[in-house]
């Protein structure tokens, strides 16, 4: 039912990057929403085309001609289009309080037109109020922001924008940025790439529930050892 207010709230405003909600039907004490129709989402895009040279994927909406899908990645192009659309819906639910909480591939929608539409709100939250508790166990694994990861139930939506900057360099590169296998690997690999955080880097780490004083002192790499585009890597600094 928390879906389903959220989704009637943000469509009020009808926002292009946000699934559009046609009709819900209670029946039966179920209860079934019909979405405006997407041909893909982003995960299903990207494995579909993980071998093909080049897509009939039109971008006509944003004054582009045919863009380029290379073999196994995005093309920078039609990632920084992508990027920009779901910018403007995470901006848009911010605005309204409202953060997504559950960020990954599957869960972004692409029209033939070249919208791409955020969708599946069943782990948003509204928030009102700065001290106010959450759950911390959410958000697929891989997209995960650290202060999850280390137990943290006070939270905003800054979780969102960790999992988007995941998400624009897997478009970029093909790649999943954080694959763990495990919550610790998963929170392993952040520190590998961003070095394990102190109280000097981090203020108020130390006392976050799951954080050990015994963790590994990785020192930060960056993306020194990723084979992106030299204007891709300044972007994802600014985002991840």
């Amino acid at each position: 039912m928390r879906e389903i207010g959220i989704l009637l709230e943000l469509n009020i405003y009808k926002h292009p990057n946000i699934i559009g909600v046609h009709e819900i039907i209670h029946r039966n004490r179920q209860i079934s929403i019909v979405y405006e129709y997407a041909e893909w989402d982003l995960k299903r895009f990207m494995e579909e085309n993980n071998f093909k040279k080049t897509s009939e994927y039109s971008l006509s909406h944003a004054g582009l001609p045919m863009s380029l899908v290379t073999v196994g990645y995005l093309s920078l192009l039609l990632s920084q289009s992508f990027g920009r659309q779901l910018l403007n819906a995470l901006h848009f639910c911010h605005q309204l309080k409202v953060f997504h909480r559950d960020l990954k591939p599957s869960n972004l929608l692409l029209t033939r037109e070249g919208f791409l539409k955020l969708a599946d709100f069943g782990l948003s939250r509204t928030y009102s109020m700065s001290n106010r508790t959450y759950c911390h166990e959410v958000v697929t694994l891989w997209y995960r922001a650290p202060e999850l990861m280390l137990g943290a139930k006070q939270y905003d939506e800054s979780i969102d924008t960790w999992s988007f900057g995941c998400i624009l360099y897997e478009m970029i590169t093909g790649e999943v940025l954080f694959p763990g296998d495990s919550e610790i690997d998963e929170l392993f690999l952040v520190f590998r790439m961003f070095g394990t955080p102190t109280e000097q880097t981090w203020k108020g780490v130390s006392k976050m529930p799951d954080y050990k004083e015994v963790f590994p002192k990785f020192k930060a790499t960056g993306f020194q050892k990723c084979r992106i585009p030299p204007d891709a890597k300044i972007m994802l600094q600014v985002k991840v």
